[in-house]
C-alpha cells in the first residue's frame, strides 16, 4: 500500500481530571487526578515546575513561558483542569457595502471599525501593517483566511463572515489566576475563578480541608437562540446578538457532591435544562463513562482507594462504546448476510464473529480484537459520504472530527431498531442496486477488513496483534521534517485509542 494510505485515529484532544472525596479514600484525604491529552512531541510540551514561595510551595506542570502552574498543587489546594468544549464564539453572515466601508444591521448601514495591527518580523528591522476590519460583533476572518472560506457554502460576492468571542474583552487574568495559586480555601477558589475570562475549562479542586469541587472556568456567552450556537448565524438582525454573559455563579459548579467524586472527562456536564442551557451543544465521552465504571467498581461495598488504583485508572484501555457496540455490530452482520448473494456463503464472516464474540473491549496492544474493530470503523467510514460532493481531504476530517463518533454508534443504535437501513451517507458504487445500503457497508467493510488484515498478517487471526499496526507518533520539533528524522523521530507500538482512558491518538502502520 501507498505510504498515503495511513489514517490517524481520532485526532481532536482529550483529556481527563476526577476527584475522590476522603471519605472514600484510605488515608482520608481527598485524591485528585489530572491526566492532560496534549499531542506527543519530542521535547514534551509539559514541563515540570516547582516554585518555592513563602510559607507556600507550587508543585506541577505548565508550558514554557508561563509564569506559573497550569495543573498542580500548593500546600492548601490541588487542582486539574480538562477543556469544557464550551461554546464561546460565533460566527456571524455580515452584509458588507460595495465600498466595503460599512456593514447591514437592523436596516442601518454602520461604519467598520478598521485598526492597524503592525506585525515584527524576526531577524528584520521590516515592520509589516495591516489593517482588520471589524463589525460589532468581531473582526472580519474570510478575508485574512481564505482557505478556510473557499467552499461554495461560504462564497458571496456582498457577505464576509466575522467573529466573535467571549475573550475580547480585556481583564487581569494573570493577576487572577496567581491569586488562584495563593488560595487556601474553597471559598477563595470560587472568589478567584470569578474573574477568569479565558480559557473555558472543567476544574476539579481538592483542599486540606477535606473539600472537593467542580467549576467551570472562562466567560460564556448568553445568547436569545442558545441552541443555534452551533450555526452560522445572520449578523443582519440585532436578535442574533449575544444578550450580555452568563454570571458567574450560574455556571455550572458542585462543591462535595453526595456520591464522593467528581469526573471531567470533556463530557457533558449537565442535561440541556440547566439554567443558561450552558451545557446544550456538549456530549458524552466513553472516558467520561468508563472512569465512572471503574471509580463506582472501586467504591463498591464501602470500598477505599488509594493513589495507586488512580494509576491504574489512568491506564486503562477499554473503550467503553466499542465494548457495547461492537456485539451490536457483529449481530447486524450475522443477521443480515444472507440478504446478499456474494456474502450468503462467506465463511470468514462467521468466523471472525466467533473469534469476537466475548471480546470486552480491551485495546491491549497485544489482543487482535482492537485490530478488527479499528479497521471495521475505518473501513466503514470510507463507505461513507461519498455521495456528497466533497473531496478526500474533507471527507477525511470529519472521519476524524469527535463527533464522528457518536454519529456512527448512533447510527448503530438506529440499525439495532431497524431505522435507518437506508441512507443517502451510505451510498457508494458498491449498492447502488442494494436494499438497506447501510448494511451492506457495514457486512463488506467487515469483509474487506478481514481481507486486508490476511493479506497482511496470515489467516490466523491470533497474528493480528494491535501493536502491529498501531503506534504512538512522537514527533520531533522540529527534527522530524528533516533528513535527521531517523535520529530524532520516534513511533512506539502501544494499545488504547482516543475514546480509552490512556488516549492513545496514535498511526495505524500501513505497508510502505
Amino acid at each position: 500500500n501507498d505510504k498515503s494510505d495511513k489514517v490517524t485515529s481520532r485526532s481532536s484532544a482529550a483529556s481527563n481530571a476526577w476527584v475522590i472525596h476522603g471519605q472514600h479514600t484510605k488515608t482520608g484525604k481527598p485524591i485528585l487526578s489530572s491526566d492532560p491529552h496534549l499531542d506527543n512531541q519530542i521535547p514534551g510540551v509539559w514541563l515540570q515546575t516547582n516554585i518555592m514561595i513563602p510559607d507556600n510551595y507550587i508543585h506541577g506542570v505548565s508550558f514554557g513561558g508561563i509564569p506559573g502552574v497550569l495543573i498542580g498543587k500548593t500546600k492548601y489546594i490541588s487542582w486539574g483542569m480538562t477543556t469544557f468544549y464550551g461554546d464561546t464564539t460565533d460566527i456571524y453572515r455580515e452584509e458588507i457595502s460595495k465600498d466595503n466601508t460599512t456593514y447591514l444591521h437592523d436596516g442601518k448601514w454602520l461604519p467598520l471599525e478598521a485598526f492597524e495591527e503592525e506585525i515584527r518580523v524576526k531577524g528584520s528591522n521590516e515592520i509589516i501593517k495591516h489593517t482588520v476590519y471589524a463589525t460589532h460583533h468581531g473582526p472580519l476572518l474570510d478575508v485574512y483566511l481564505p482557505k478556510a472560506f473557499e467552499h461554495t457554502f461560504y462564497k458571496s460576492s456582498k457577505h464576509r463572515y466575522s467573529l466573535a468571542w467571549a475573550g475580547y474583552d480585556k481583564e487581569d487574568v494573570l493577576e487572577s489566576y496567581l491569586a488562584l495559586l495563593r488560595s487556601k480555601t474553597m471559598t477563595d477558589i470560587f472568589k478567584f475563578c470569578k474573574n477568569f475570562v479565558v480559557p473555558s475549562q472543567s476544574a476539579v479542586f481538592a483542599t486540606t480541608e477535606g473539600d472537593i469541587a467542580f467549576l467551570v472556568t472562562g466567560r460564556a456567552p448568553l445568547r436569545k437562540h442558545q441552541r443555534q450556537g452551533a450555526i452560522v448565524k445572520d449578523g443582519t438582525l440585532s436578535e442574533n446578538d449575544w444578550q450580555g454573559f452568563i454570571p458567574f455563579e450560574e455556571m455550572p459548579h458542585v462543591i462535595n457532591p453526595t456520591k464522593g467524586y467528581i469526573i471531567a472527562s470533556n463530557n457533558k456536564v449537565a442535561t440541556d435544562n440547566i439554567k443558561n442551557r450552558v451545557s446544550l451543544n456538549q456530549w458524552t465521552t466513553p472516558r467520561g463513562q468508563r472512569i465512572n465504571e471503574l471509580i463506582t467498581g472501586l467504591l463498591k461495598d464501602g470500598g477505599k482507594v488509594d493513589t495507586k488504583d488512580m494509576m491504574k485508572v489512568q491506564l486503562d484501555v477499554v473503550d467503553a462504546w466499542a465494548r457495547d457496540f461492537s456485539p451490536v455490530m457483529l449481530e447486524l452482520v450475522l443477521n443480515h448476510k444472507d440478504d446478499y448473494p456474494e456474502f450468503r456463503r462467506n465463511q470468514n464472516i462467521s468466523r471472525i464473529a466467533s473469534f469476537m464474540k466475548g471480546w470486552e473491549g480491551s485495546y491491549d496492544k497485544e489482543l487482535s480484537q482492537p485490530t478488527i474493530q479499528a479497521y471495521w470503523e475505518r473501513n466503514f467510514g470510507l463507505l461513507s459520504f461519498n455521495s456528497f460532493e466533497w473531496d478526500d481531504a474533507e471527507r477525511s476530517r470529519l472521519l476524524k472530527n469527535i463527533l464522528y463518533d457518536h454519529f456512527f454508534f448512533r447510527s448503530i443504535r438506529d440499525f439495532k431498531k431497524g431505522e435507518g437501513l437506508t441512507a443517502q451517507w451510505c451510498l457508494n458504487y458498491h449498492n447502488l442496486d442494494k436494499k438497506n445500503n447501510c448494511i451492506y457497508n457495514l457486512i463488506l467493510s467487515l469483509v474487506q477488513t478481514h481481507d486486508y488484515l490476511v493479506e497482511r498478517f496470515g489467516p490466523n487471526f491470533e497474528d493480528w496483534q494491535y501493536k502491529k499496526v498501531h503506534n504512538m507518533v512522537y514527533s520531533h520539533i522540529p527534527f522530524s521534517d528533516t533528513p535527521l528524522k531517523v535520529i530524532y523521530h520516534r513511533e512506539i507500538p502501544t494499545g488504547g485509542n482516543a475514546r480509552t482512558i490512556n488516549v492513545a491518538r496514535g498511526v495505524y502502520n500501513e505497508d510502505e
